[in-house]
């Protein structure tokens, strides 16, 4: 290798003519004019300069091979047991000489060609590992090999650069285009924003969404652009976190096209910045959020109808509740005042079948009301400490006529184990108990109905009951028992017509169990009765009651001394009733007919407790107690209780937070009545006297 001519050319000649040669060339062109040039110059018939392929360190691929007196590209060769591997592997200049090597190169292919002479160089990349190589071969021996070594060390180095340089021109096209693909078949659009924080580039899909033609805000800051429309507190912030630099996202504005129409924009940007942490821009992109604004203000709207609706609806019910509860206090209410008289057989039970009528009736509007208020949020479920074997025997006692007029036997069996008081809503457990064991009575015909009561889970301040009501009726099918809790579910049809009932109660003790933390369910078969269960997690009293002696009656206490007491209701048939039951017990009442009457009678002073009703003309029963509440120089605050027929729209806490200590519904009971008076009185002490209307709830 080298003829005569070529060796007359040094080592600065050759250095100088690829320097010529190559100035200002990169890419395909660089490789093909370095392979033309030192076929020339070195006077040799091969010159190859080979990317190793990706993956294959033992393949590479031809960037230019000059051959047969042209450039060729993109050929890939196998280097194995060829001087090109042993260049690869030892990364330093390889020169063969056959005359000095004559069993090597083994590789056929070379034999076949009639290469005498090889020359290699590794193309060495900045990170220190081979990028390919640049060889020669010839027919002639090798000749002045210290000049060819020393030119490919120089020209090696240049070469790996302009691998790395054109893979990295590579990659970033690639990266343009794959950028420009997704950008253009993108729903959403891509934008950039120069140091100046002015628009440089938007995407196509830009145009279609808004309208705006990008030329229009190009070269343009975003104060320049303006989006009108946007809220001032919102758009100062925008621009504040543009001007600190600062990432933002879902920045939303609403933006008018050409025709008119209005299209919702939501814009997300990422600041970048050079390697140094010069800030150089932002980039960012935006999407077309029309219809999810759309779709927002169709779910307002419609959540705005549902709750006009519910409210319409709630207050139906409380005035319906109002309306038949106020009659029907009058007909309940003086029906049982006629059965507390001397009365023939016939008419005792002609009385009688009018307050079992009424209070079928009343059950039936109770069911519709609760459901109501489970269904709007507003029943509340109240922890107090109560007596868990005095409230079952209530229960009890409330059914048990009804079990032995049908000739059943209601046994309540209790786990020794039970705590002797619980935190837990005593009225909602009350209730489902009493709907529960209510409806095996119903669908029993003989037998018994039993009510066991275990513990099946406690802790150091906590308890899991369970509560079982198995009967000996009629039973379904298994395939009917998850029908039991729906609305209005009756498994036959005609069982509402032969026993009656609206079909909402064990919804409604399904609804409240869930509230209190439980679960519920049933097993049954038919033609073999029923199980009904229910699971209770409560709290352990603070301070257990002292136990009940066997047999010990809870009776109520009623005051040794005669009461005064003031009657605040304006219907003329509930004062009659009202003076028929308090006053045959030589109790001392006062009515007035109005809140401002009643607040004038308070503040004379001298009560032991106010019945207040809560709708009343002038001033209801509400207001009337928080004025009663302001009066200055009360020795003590008189209990106040609600006399309400309106169950739905007023909760417990806002009656207490009038200042109000009890409450009783219509019609009245009169032991109910009683009772809650009996509470009332013995609590009145813990009643701030200065308690104001927007003062701490009183003990109820």
């Amino acid at each position: 290798m080298l003829t005569e001519t070529s060796q007359s050319h040094s080592i600065t000649d050759l250095l100088r003519g690829v320097s010529e040669t190559l100035s200002g060339v990169v890419g395909k062109a660089y490789f093909a004019r370095l392979t033309q040039f030192l076929a020339e110059r070195l006077n040799v018939e091969f010159v190859v300069v080979g990317e190793l392929v990706e993956g294959d360190t033992a393949k590479i691929r031809a960037l230019a091979l000059f051959a047969d007196g042209e450039v060729q590209e993109n050929t890939v060769y196998d280097l194995a047991d060829t001087p090109c591997e042993h260049v690869i592997a030892s990364k330093a200049i390889f020169i063969h000489d056959r005359n000095v090597q004559p069993d090597y190169p083994k590789d056929t292919m070379l034999r076949e060609l009639g290469v005498e002479g090889y020359v290699g160089a590794p193309l060495i990349g900045s990170d220190g590992k081979v990028l390919g190589l640049l060889a020669v071969l010839t027919h002639e021996p090798v000749r002045d090999p210290e000049t060819i070594a020393n030119l490919f060390d120089l020209v090696a180095w240049r070469t790996a650069a302009e691998i790395e340089r054109s893979r990295s021109n590579a990659a970033f096209r690639a990266g343009q285009e794959r950028f420009r693909d997704f950008a253009e078949c993108s729903s959403d659009w891509f934008w950039e924003m120069d140091a100046d924080l002015r628009f440089s580039y938007f995407s196509e899909r830009f145009l279609e969404v808004s309208g705006v033609a990008p030329e229009r805000l190009l070269g343009k800051t975003r104060e320049e652009t303006g989006i009108p429309g946007v809220d001032e507190k919102l758009w100062r912030r925008h621009l504040r976190d543009l001007n600190a630099h600062r990432p933002f996202r879902d920045f939303s504005h609403p933006r008018t096209r050409p025709d008119g129409s209005i299209v919702w924009l939501s814009i997300s940007g990422q600041p970048y910045f050079g390697p140094d942490g010069t800030f150089m821009g932002y980039r960012g992109v935006g999407s077309d959020i029309t219809r999810l604004k759309e779709t927002e203000a169709a779910l307002r709207h419609a959540k705005t109808s549902a709750e006009v609706a519910s409210k319409a609806k709630s207050d139906f019910l409380a005035t319906m509740s109002h309306e038949i509860r106020t009659p029907m206090t009058g007909v309940i209410g003086m029906a049982q005042l006629l059965l507390g008289t001397p009365l023939a057989p016939d008419q005792q039970h002609q009385v009688e079948t009018i307050i079992s009528s009424g209070t079928a009736l009343l059950t039936i509007l109770n069911d519709v009301l609760d459901l109501s208020r489970l269904e709007a949020g507003k029943l509340e479920i109240e922890a107090t400490d109560f007596a868990l074997a005095g409230m079952i025997k209530g229960v009890s006692d409330l059914l048990v006529g009804k079990a032995q007029e049908k000739g059943l036997d209601l046994i309540c069996d209790l786990d020794a184990s039970l705590p002797q008081q619980i935190c837990a809503d005593n009225m909602r457990v009350r209730q489902v108990l009493i709907n529960l064991i209510g409806n095996a009575i119903k669908f029993t015909e003989r037998g018994e109905i039993r009510l066991n009561v275990s513990r099946v889970e406690d802790g150091k301040d906590h308890v899991l009951l369970q509560f079982d009501v198995i009967d000996s009726g009629i039973g379904i099918a298994a395939e009917h028992v998850d029908r039991l809790f729906g609305k209005f579910e009756q498994v036959d049809a005609s069982s509402s017509q032969r026993h009656g009932g609206s079909g909402l109660g064990l919804a409604i003790a399904k609804q409240l169990v869930e509230r209190m933390g439980g679960e519920i369910g049933a097993e049954s078969a038919e033609g073999s009765g029923s199980r009904f269960w229910f699971t209770l997690p409560a709290q352990m009293a603070a301070q257990p009651a002292e136990p009940q002696r066997r047999g010990e009656a809870q009776e109520t206490f009623l005051p040794s001394r005669h009461l005064k007491l003031l009657i605040a209701e304006d219907n003329h048939v509930n004062q009659l009733i009202l003076t028929a039951m308090l006053g045959r017990l030589g109790h001392q009442l006062d009515i007035v007919a109005n809140g401002e009457e009643a607040v004038e009678a308070a503040r004379r002073g001298g009560y032991d407790a106010v019945l207040m009703d809560m709708r009343m003309p002038k001033m209801d029963g509400l207001s009337a107690t928080r004025e009663i509440r302001r009066l200055d120089g009360a020795e003590g605050a008189v209990p106040v209780i609600a006399v309400t027929a309106d169950t739905m729209s007023r909760s417990p806490q806002e009656l207490r937070s009038a200042g109000m200590t009890g409450c009783v519904t219509k019609p009245i009971s009169q032991r109910l009545l009683l009772e809650e008076i009996d509470k009332v009185i013995g609590e009145a002490v813990h009643i701030p006297a200065s308690q104001g209307a927007e003062g701490g709830a009183a003990k109820a």
